[in-house]
């Protein structure tokens, strides 16, 4: 029997959900209120991610995490090779939660999906414990005159925020009361609703491993000659090397006696730091902060390494130095690429512009970011290019000291703060073409009038002059934005404010081919205090929904 109708409704129910959150998981906003039919339109949309890889000859195994869920990989722990070779990983000790398993949730995060009902008043936010909340979350199918609230309500009674209407929010707080857990509610202060609560990944589309226990290994894997080398190429992110030994990538299966590669790995204890090994000799290398990585038998990422007499084995291990270590990775991948043979450079670029293409939020031309910074620091004074591309931003006349320098405390702990009198931030010029996006933490911490800020020369500034909100001036048009933090700003006329609520800007005329970033000033005589922990610069135009990915991968980067 199939069941009564109630069931079988049910279970409609059940799918609709499902098919909304998978499309959702491919980057798509998809509010419930949404008909069921618009489904099959925005599937139709989904570009073909196999098939728009490029063709290169001697591809023998690729590794994507694209469109995988918790829930699925829980169900069937196996890293299909999508070439069809079936040189499938099967995926070891991973929890599907939190920091191991596909997006990467924060520690804080209670649960990452709830519905509320009718009858449901309140559930856990964050768990007992959790000291700072940092997260961002998607609430959809609030009506008018229902009311989110996020709170603690004990020896302290702490409201964190309040939401009416469906969007996309951060929330950035320490916990009031610690060691106590806070909650979402339902109607406090007003009318229940049905709604979904939807906690945003930190890595979407990745694979995260925990830096625990998990790992995974390939027992049929082809076996890679000397005589005509080979190629990884991996889309990734190191989180933490907290271990001993760590390695994203190996195809060692006896150690010391085999194994084509050993791509990136340290090994603290014999004072191997950031080593390539290939067929058995070892080469020191820098590691550089691009997602975008590779090895060959003679080349880590352009710099040449020597092979020794290695042969291949049959073993691919993700994760750590082979399946026989004791210590494993913390990292995010997107993507693992391996060739039968050495890449040529035309090669290697289709396969970059094919992630830039397909993950444009993790290739920032121009990005600084102060996390790990501090007063006491000898480089106190520069901070590095996370791209690696050398153009640093350049500090000059701080205190370095609290309120002129690197906050530690208070609301501003984190950020790098101007004190508005003399105090600045300057970068070198560097080319900047009509089509952008810049991605922002930046505020004010006062309000108080200045025509100054953050500052792109011609093409971008936000102007502090306004008791209700900011003035956004693009190429030389300005709009003022009720809101006191942006969070980024297109080359369209888009921009988002702190809850990424969009506004529309009328570009300008004035066009420039270069330009340079200037924090806390004009370039010329005006001084504004401020509080910056990061910026992006893009050289395409992100969507909103990129704009915000883009936002909490910068957030995961650290300036060291």
């Amino acid at each position: 029997m199939m069941g009564t109708i109630s069931d079988k409704l049910m279970r409609i129910i059940n799918t609709k959900e499902d098919i909304r959150q998978a499309l959702i998981s491919k980057g798509y906003d998809v509010p419930t209120s949404i008909p069921f039919k618009e489904y099959a339109k925005m599937i139709s949309d989904l570009p073909c991610r196999v098939d728009s890889f490029p063709d290169i000859e001697g591809i023998v195994a690729r590794y994507s995490a694209l469109g995988l869920t918790n829930e699925q990989m829980a169900a069937n722990p196996v890293w299909v090779d999508k070439t069809g070779n079936g040189h499938d990983i099967q995926l070891k000790n991973f929890s599907w939660k939190g920091m191991s398993g596909v997006g990467g949730y924060g520690d804080e995060n209670y649960q990452t999906f709830y519905k509320f009902t009718l009858d449901d008043y309140v559930f856990i936010a964050t768990p007992p414990g959790v000291k700072h909340m940092n997260f961002t979350f998607r609430v959809t199918g609030l009506q008018p005159g229902n009311k989110l609230t996020l709170a603690f309500f004990g020896t302290t009674n702490t409201v964190y925020g309040t939401w009416n209407k469906d969007g996309i929010y951060t929330v950035d707080a320490d916990i009031v009361e610690a060691g106590k857990p806070t909650y979402f509610y339902n109607g406090y202060g007003a009318t229940r609703g049905e709604f979904t609560i939807e906690i945003l990944p930190l890595y979407p589309g990745a694979l995260v491993f925990d830096g625990v226990d998990d790992y995974g290994v390939c027992d049929n894997f082809p076996i890679l000659t000397k005589e005509k080398g080979y190629t990884v190429v991996a889309l990734r992110q190191w989180i933490e090397e907290k271990n001993d030994s760590t390695a994203l990538v190996s195809n060692c299966k006896n150690w010391g006696q085999d194994g084509a590669f050993l791509f990136e790995y340290n090994n603290l204890r014999i004072n191997f730091l950031n080593v390539a090994i290939s067929f058995g000799h070892v080469s020191s290398v820098d590691r550089g902060k691009s997602p975008f990585s590779y090895q060959t038998s003679k080349l880590y990422n352009g710099k040449n390494i020597e092979p020794e007499s290695f042969i291949g084995s049959n073993e691919l291990v993700v994760g750590k130095g082979s399946k026989n270590f004791p210590t494993v990775s913390n990292f995010a991948i997107w993507e693992l690429v391996f060739l039968d043979h050495d890449a040529t450079e035309e090669e290697l670029t289709k396969i970059k512009d094919y992630f830039v293409k397909t993950y444009p939020w993790l290739f920032p031309d121009q990005a600084w970011t102060v996390v790990g910074k501090t007063n006491e620091d000898e480089d106190r004074a520069t901070i590095a290019n996370i791209t690696s591309n050398g153009n640093d931003l350049v500090l000059s006349n701080f205190g370095f000291i609290e309120g002129s320098g690197y906050n530690e405390e208070g609301e501003y702990a984190g950020y790098l703060v101007t004190d508005g009198v003399d105090d600045k931030v300057v970068s070198k010029q560097f080319k900047f073409g009509e089509n952008f996006t810049v991605i922002l933490d930046f505020k004010f911490p006062v309000k108080k009038i200045s025509y100054c800020g953050f500052d792109l020369s011609a093409k971008v500034r936000i102007q502090n002059l306004q008791d209700s909100g900011v003035y956004v001036v693009l190429k030389g048009n300005k709009t003022l934005i009720p809101s006191n933090v942006v969070r980024a700003v297109t080359s369209e006329g888009k921009v988002y404010d702190e809850n990424w609520n969009e506004y529309n800007i009328v570009p300008g005329n004035i066009s420039s081919n270069y330009t340079m970033v200037n924090l806390g000033f004009d370039g010329s005589i005006q001084f504004a205090e401020s509080a910056t922990k990061l910026a992006g610069i893009y050289s395409s135009t992100l969507s909103k929904d990129e704009c915000i990915k883009a936002y909490n991968y910068l957030q995961t980067l650290k300036s060291k």
